[in-house]
């Protein structure tokens, strides 16, 4: 007996296996991860650096010193940038903003929105656009302070003197 199986039958299991399939390969939060390793360097070497809130001071990473790498969870983070704050005593602090990009593969989620959603709410729909910042620091200018003596001018050292 030869069976004659429903054409339409087969056309719904053919699109719901591709559809399985595709779910189970197209997640970003399979193929990608929210947390990236992020090479900090500054010079002079030896400097500590940070990960802040974009918001705010408030640090979100423990700190480390230069060379060093930094850990960076998109996962744990709102939408704004954070920033690396790198600082060492006697020079000028400074502070770089990690910029976030799209994680090209979460754009196939698109058309499965459910998917799409976990990749948002995981992280794994950003990277950072660089994995590696180097921070030229400037050392701190001394203010130079003169004194001045009402009747004679100038006078070195704060003294009261009059040359």
């Amino acid at each position: 007996m030869k069976s004659h199986a429903n054409p339409l039958l087969k056309i719904t299991c053919i699109i719901a296996l591709g559809f399985f399939l595709n779910q189970l390969f197209a997640c970003a939060t399979v193929f990608s991860d929210s947390t990236y390793t992020i090479r900090v360097e500054s010079d002079p070497p030896g400097a500590e650096y940070v990960l802040l809130a974009s918001a705010g001071a408030v640090a979100i990473s423990p700190a480390g010193r230069t060379p060093g790498d930094l850990t960076i969870d998109y996962g744990s983070m709102g939408t704004s940038d954070p920033r690396i704050q790198v600082r060492k005593e006697g020079y000028v602090t400074e502070t770089a903003p990690v910029r976030r990009t799209l994680d090209y593969v979460t754009l196939v989620n698109i058309l499965f929105w459910p998917l799409f959603l976990v990749d948002v709410i995981s992280g794994s729909f950003w990277k950072p656009e660089q994995g590696y910042y180097r921070f030229q620091l400037q050392r701190e200018i001394e203010p130079e302070i003169i004194y001045f003596n009402d009747d004679a001018g100038p006078v070195e050292n704060g003294s009261e003197e009059s040359p």
